[in-house]
């Protein structure tokens, strides 16, 4: 019994679990994700006597972390660099994504999907799960993510100005929902002047795509070239472009399945993170990022910028900024999103001039460590280099036996996969 063994809180019983945590989870590298392992430990064993870990255990548990145990297990000390990118950054490798980009979509709506995600996960400050499906353990293949029903599309037609469509989007499945009685909704716009970077746009076409609007405002002619010329009625300044009943409960973003006619659209299952990040490191590094581009890299733009600086004008509350991210305090935005990178101009304090913050800023972001030269792909003589290398062999030739015997003793790999051969199958396999 787990917890009956937490609540005798013996040293050699957290010092085991953490090297069986070590071995079943090879690619947690850090010593920071032991300390937090090891503070959710404290806070489970608090949760369940009403006490604090005794002080000796505490402090003999942290020192063999950071001494013998991150020695023996090579673990990285520090923080990972929290890459940011901004708006430039993220109009380059969309630029790239539509203009140079040869890579090959299996569907081409792959490829307006990935820049509509990472047009959503900018403009919204949301975390991935909470556009497509996450990729956390819990809740990957529950399907959950931003359906049609989250979303309402409407053309505001103001007396004497040009008609714009509005996006409304209620963040349904944030961090903490169980205690939101309503979810938070952010209001996006259409750029009339770089549809490249709309995502009003890019979500109309989707929704064109799937034949998502009702029946009615289809028998009224709304199609894509009547959208920004849709009267409306009664005199009324907006209408709002309803979606079929049926479709209502449908991911917005969904992968594609391979059938007997060929790669098509799943009608039901959302689009993975998984799927994404590798996408979005993909396009990165084809579009001359030095260093990967990620999903994460976006929203920690957006609580960069609602941060703000003094001569930014564009000072925004803690609370304000907290409710976009969906954070329940402050300290989480400076202790896991804040670059390490200062985007103040000291300089200029210390000598009285003019700052320059903004330079500061752009340096420190992904735009500016792009190199259009670098390599999209092995060569086919480095990939035979790289196939043929002993290393490589040798590692083919134990994954080989690994298989063998966890046939042999579990029938399946599938059945043996928690255990130690398993897991060392699966990283061999990677």
């Amino acid at each position: 019994d787990p917890i009956k063994q937490l609540k005798k809180c013996q040293t050699e019983a957290f010092m085991l679990f953490f090297v069986w945590y070590r071995k079943s989870h090879p690619r947690a590298k850090r010593l920071n994700t032991c300390e937090s392992i090891w503070k959710g430990l404290s806070q489970l064993f608090y949760d369940q006597t009403r006490k604090v870990v005794n002080d000796d255990v505490g402090k003999l548990i942290s020192n063999w972390l950071h001494g013998k145990f991150c020695d023996d297990n090579g673990l990285i000390r520090g923080m990972r660099q929290k890459y940011v990118i901004g708006h430039q950054g993220l109009y380059g490798a969309l630029y790239y994504h539509w203009k140079f980009d040869t890579g090959i979509f299996p569907l081409e709506r792959e490829r307006m999907q990935l820049a509509a995600v990472l047009l959503f996960l900018a403009y919204t400050g949301s975390r991935p799960g909470a556009i497509i499906e996450s990729g956390c353990a819990g809740i990957r293949g529950t399907n959950a993510a931003l359906l049609y029903k989250d979303v309402k599309l409407r053309l505001l037609r103001p007396p004497r100005e040009e008609p714009l469509p509005i996006l409304e989007v209620a963040i349904r499945l944030d961090k903490g929902k169980q205690k939101r009685f309503q979810p938070k909704t952010i209001t996006l716009y259409e750029n009339p002047s770089c549809p490249a970077i709309c995502a009003v746009v890019h979500f109309a076409a989707l929704a064109f795509a799937d034949n998502a609007f009702h029946p009615r405002l289809v028998s009224e002619g709304l199609t894509v070239h009547s959208l920004h010329s849709f009267s409306c009625p009664d005199g009324r300044i907006t209408i709002d472009f309803s979606f079929k009943d049926e479709i209502l409960d449908t991911p917005i973003f969904r992968r594609s399945i391979q059938t007997i006619d060929g790669v098509s659209v799943d009608p039901h299952k959302a689009l993975s993170a998984n799927s994404i990040s590798y996408q979005t490191r993909r396009l990165g590094q084809r579009a001359g990022f030095n260093y990967p581009l990620t999903p994460y890299a976006l929203r920690r733009e957006v609580g960069t910028e609602c941060t703000g600086t003094p001569s930014s004008k564009r000072l925004i509350r803690d609370i304000q900024r907290n409710q976009i991210l969906g954070h329940a305090k402050s300290e989480t935005f400076f202790k896991h999103y804040l670059s390490q990178r200062v985007v103040v101009d000291v300089q200029a304090i210390f000598l009285g001039h003019t700052s320059r913050s903004d330079l500061i800023k752009e340096i420190g972001k992904l735009c500016l460590r792009r190199d259009f030269n670098l390599p999209k792909a092995l060569t086919d003589i480095q990939k035979k280099q790289a196939h043929d290398h002993n290393d490589i062999l040798k590692l083919e030739q134990k994954r080989t036996a690994l298989k063998s015997e966890l046939k042999c003793e579990f029938g399946t790999i599938a059945k043996g996969s928690s255990s130690l051969k398993g897991i060392e199958y699966k990283k061999l396999k990677r």
